[in-house]
């Protein structure tokens, strides 16, 4: 059976590429990471690729992994085509990722993807046993009790074709996962991000395409300003998007 992100991910995909600079929801974890030509990297969720591309090119070795064949295939195809060639793709449902050894990566990092994890406290627990000594994890998504909440459990579950049900963050929860997984530094903060456009045509379209939404265009734009609304700076249009980000160190 195929899953929700093998459904969308050609729309997802199409949305990403025509809008390269809308969103901004990596510049967090990048500044934390402190990326190293020598560090090994494993990105989980990594879907298809759009951050999995900026690590490659700062990182030595960068493993992507995703229980999407397609989202991979995307990500892999991207890859070829700008001739980045230090990404490991790893197609794997099972939650412990039993295919990679254990004190192998100095840096792991999940954006976007986290909510969409059953066992939240797993999955961070399997980072840290991957993580070398003093190796960080990153994780940014979506926050919990917000406008985004609201309109993925309200509108994007409800003109999706198979829904969508997520467990979203709060900064509390993020450190507590971190206090529960044993690590020995952790930061968790709640952020608005800008995803930014140069019209409302494109704030439609964007969403539209980015979660395969049964909607028009003019109704995909309506949700949005309905839920987040939309901010005019300058000549740009900006949707603010709530966030929660959490570092931990092994």
């Amino acid at each position: 059976q195929k899953s929700r992100f093998d459904l969308i991910g050609p729309s997802y995909e199409e949305a990403i590429s025509r809008f390269p600079t809308a969103r901004s929801d990596e510049k967090w974890l990048l500044d934390k990471l402190r990326l190293q030509p020598k560090d090994v990297v494993l990105e989980f969720t990594a879907g298809s690729g759009y951050l999995t591309l900026m690590l490659a090119k700062k990182a030595g070795k960068v493993v992507a992994q995703d229980i999407s064949s397609i989202m991979l295939k995307l990500s892999e195809n991207k890859a070829k085509k700008e001739g980045v060639s230090n990404i490991s793709y790893y197609h794997d449902e099972d939650p412990d990722w039993p295919g990679l050894e254990p004190n192998s990566f100095d840096k792991a990092v999940c954006l976007g993807g986290f909510h969409h994890i059953p066992d939240q406290v797993r999955a961070v627990r399997n980072a840290f046993r991957l993580l070398k000594p003093g190796g960080i994890l990153v994780v940014g998504d979506f926050a919990d009790c917000s406008n985004i909440q609201k309109y993925f459990d309200e509108a994007v579950h409800k003109h999706t074709a198979n829904g969508h049900r997520g467990l979203f963050l709060t900064t509390s929860r993020m450190i507590n996962i971190g206090r529960i997984c044993k690590f020995s530094e952790i930061v968790a903060e709640r952020i608005d991000v800008p995803f930014t456009f140069s019209s409302e045509q494109e704030i439609g379209l964007f969403y539209q395409l980015v979660h395969a939404l049964r909607q028009t265009q003019k109704e995909a734009l309506l949700d949005i300003k309905r839920y987040m609304g939309i901010k005019k700076e300058g000549n740009q249009l900006i949707v603010p998007m709530d966030y929660v980000y959490a570092l931990y160190r092994k």
